[in-house]
């Protein structure tokens, strides 16, 4: 569903701009299509998101009243389904980024190599993760008459054929308020909406000792 909500976002490269501040949002994103059989499939969830200095963290929100769907009997489907495990994209020492996942019950961390993260839908930039869309993309965009929800925020606008995407940007925040995208005629439409929360009192990825390392390819064996 990411990569339908952000299609239109042009790739970011792997350079580390200036220091953001930090944030912690609620982040809903919802798609709809018509598919051509005339069904309009809809979907929704939802993901905690944090970022301070040189670590962005997101992990899916489970409903309590969520379906559990049966897991393969050897477990081995389960181990490569990463739906539910925290993302962290964080900042190594020479300056590039780094994807893991975490899964907290099994207390274990899975580190990403560079040829497996387009199947996670990480594109290797740092503003994918830490702003959720490319500086050069917001520069080329222009304002709309829209009003914003907050102060220090305006709408911007892109379109290119049939397609369109409109971002609320939050200069004081330094993240987008909202990404929406989509076609004029209403057969795809893709939200991503940021609800701002307070930030954790203790920081995620700092609770991670002890949990054992491994290595995605590990898991293919």
């Amino acid at each position: 569903m990411k990569a339908l909500i952000l299609s239109l976002v042009l790739a970011a490269g792997a350079a580390h701009a200036a220091p953001l501040p930090d944030a912690a949002a609620l982040i809903t994103y919802e798609t709809r299509v018509v598919s051509a059989e005339g069904v309009t499939k809809q979907t929704a969830f939802q993901e905690r998101w944090v970022r301070s200095r040189d670590h962005v963290w997101s992990e899916r929100v489970v409903p309590a009243n969520a379906v559990h769907e049966h897991e393969a009997n050897d477990g081995h489907e389960h181990d490569l389904n990463f739906a539910t495990a925290a993302k962290h994209v964080y900042m190594e020492k020479g300056g590039k980024p780094a994807l893991q996942f975490v899964r907290r019950p099994q207390k274990t961390i899975i580190r990403m190599g560079e040829s497996e993260y387009a199947q996670f839908g990480f594109d290797g930039s740092w503003d994918s993760s830490a702003l959720l869309i490319d500086r050069r993309q917001l520069a080329n965009m222009r304002k709309i008459a829209k009003p914003a929800t907050e102060a220090g925020a305006s709408w911007l606008e892109q379109r290119k054929g049939e397609q369109y995407i409109r971002v609320l940007w939050s200069e004081t925040r330094q993240m987008p308020l909202v990404i929406e995208s989509g076609t004029q005629d209403g057969g795809s439409w893709s939200r991503l909406t940021m609800k701002p929360q307070a930030m954790p009192a203790v920081l995620p990825w700092t609770q991670l000792a002890g949990y054992v390392r491994k290595d995605y390819m590990d898991l293919l064996d």
